[in-house]
């Protein structure tokens, strides 16, 4: 299955993080991107090219959200035995947004607002580079907002291993650790870790 699907399929694997909408531009070399999402049963919204903050606030149209989460699509082995745990934590300490800056694997973190700072990042992001980079406001205002930086379980941590996929490279590299799971849609970030650790030492 394609990168989008596997990941998709993993965030439907828990119901705390199965609630998603692809928020996709709306040029028709992202019509396929839809139409997957569709596949799957995902909601799709669409809106402009360079405007990410733009596309995420037409996902939140339903009164009852709290939270909204962000996970970018080049990064297909996102945890959300992660996300469970990071809103939970951020639940506790009434943290306005969370993030895991460091300590696990590039590529498998979300960014978690609630709903009230997303709102406010909405409305006062004013550069392109913000509207693009959808966390930018809140990294950029500390003093404005409670920011939980989550540290994670000690068998979650491995920062220097890399999951995301820029380059086909990486895809290479992603690939062949989930070709030694034995389930790599339900794979936690222990079991990447894991994996990860046990090719990096047979280099």
């Amino acid at each position: 299955m394609s990168l989008l699907e596997f990941l998709l399929r993993r965030l439907q694997s828990r119901p705390e993080s199965a609630r998603i909408a692809v928020a996709t531009p709306d040029s028709a070399e992202n019509d396929p991107v839809a139409a997957l999402a569709g596949k799957c049963g995902v909601s799709v919204v669409r809106g402009p090219e360079d405007d990410v903050v733009g596309r995420m606030s037409l996902c939140l149209k339903d009164p009852d959200i709290s939270f909204v989460g962000r996970i970018t699509a080049d990064n297909p082995f996102t945890d959300p035995e992660l996300i469970v745990a990071q809103h939970r934590e951020m639940k506790r300490v009434e943290a306005d947004y969370a993030y895991c800056r460091e300590g696990v694997p590039k590529g498998t973190a979300a960014d978690i607002w609630t709903i009230e700072s997303f709102t406010e990042t909405v409305k006062s992001t004013v550069s392109s580079y913000q509207r693009e980079h959808a966390n930018a406001w809140v990294w950029d205002h500390p003093d404005r907002y409670h920011i939980l930086w989550y540290i994670p379980d000690t068998d979650r941590r491995a920062g220097s291993l890399n999951l995301s996929i820029d380059t086909e490279a990486d895809y290479d590299r992603v690939r062949r650790w989930a070709e030694r799971l034995p389930s790599p849609l339900t794979a936690g970030i222990s079991d990447l870790v894991r994996i990860g650790i046990a090719s990096e030492a047979t280099k």
